[in-house]
């Protein structure tokens, strides 16, 4: 098995198309930059121009060395202009300090919400945000024991 950690990208109108129209399904992606590490089952959303991955499996760790092959820290990207990446940054760690995987991320008014997801003490119901701006600057907020079915409404 291959583990590739490569980023591919469309700018959004084209990859909106190819849900919507099979025909556009031969559509050529262009490679940019390198995750910091290779990952799976973490997040990523998009707030204005930048991308950011939370959380997920790794084989090494996380570039900060705790959290074992759970990833404890948030990463960072521009999008530049062409729809490229700018280098990742190490944004800040994770509240879950043993990592978090199998989780969902959303976006809203600038605030960044990860909820649930899994990692060396099982399935976990918190729900931690933070404030985008608040993400390189080493602070988090933390919400514990919100379960998924009192956010449904």
């Amino acid at each position: 098995m291959k583990t590739l950690k490569n980023i591919c990208f469309l700018p959004l109108a084209f990859g909106l198309m190819i849900s919507a129209w099979p025909e556009f399904s031969s559509a050529q992606f262009s490679e940019t930059i390198n995750l910091p590490q290779v990952l799976l089952a973490h997040t990523a959303v998009i707030s204005e121009n930048r991308i950011y991955v939370a959380g997920g499996l790794s084989d090494t760790g996380g570039i900060r060395g705790a959290g074992g092959f759970l990833n404890n820290v948030y990463y960072s990207a521009e999008i530049n202009p062409d729809g490229t990446l700018s280098e990742w940054k190490v944004a800040n760690n994770m509240p879950e300090f043993l990592g978090l995987g199998l989780h969902a991320t959303v976006v809203y008014n600038q605030t960044i919400y990860v909820l649930g997801g899994n990692n060396m003490f099982g399935p976990r119901n918190v729900v931690y945000y933070a404030r985008k701006q608040d993400l390189c600057n080493g602070r988090h907020n933390k919400k514990r024991g919100v379960n998924f079915g009192s956010l449904l409404g």
